[in-house]
């Protein structure tokens, strides 16, 4: 019977993922564009491989759930005048908390994109056709 070995190699040392600019809407109504960063180290490689289907993604999708929760439950006030610091740690924290059962370490997070933006439908009915 055939017999197969697969060696995947992890990277254990700091590593730094840039996440995608994603629009999200405040706690208080207002539309923003938020990016990030976030350094982390894989502290059990076992854990790490076995418990993700696709690890390095599942690593960035966490990460950007932790930005979406942060920046929704955040007022555009308190956002603007403390990402650097406060908002900052509470991503790292949530992060760190949600990726610790994965194997990885969140040595820090923060927000690397915030603005002010618009949201604007370019989808429109058919008039014409279009039921009320």
């Amino acid at each position: 019977w055939p017999i197969a070995t697969i060696i995947e190699t992890v990277p254990i040392v700091r590593q730094i993922v840039n996440l995608s600019t994603q629009t999200l809407t405040t706690e208080n109504g207002v539309p923003v564009a938020v990016g990030g960063l976030i350094m982390y180290h894989v502290d059990d490689p076992t854990v790490f491989l076995t418990d993700n289907f696709d690890a390095d993604e599942s690593v960035s999708e966490i990460c950007q759930t932790c930005i979406r929760e942060v920046v929704c439950s955040s007022s555009w006030e308190d956002l603007r005048s403390t990402y650097r610091d406060v908002t900052d740690n509470r991503i790292t924290k949530r992060a760190n908390v949600a990726l610790m059962p994965y194997g990885v370490v969140v040595e820090r997070a923060k927000l690397t994109e915030l603005a002010k933006t618009k949201v604007v439908s370019l989808l429109h009915s058919n008039e014409e056709g279009a039921d009320d």
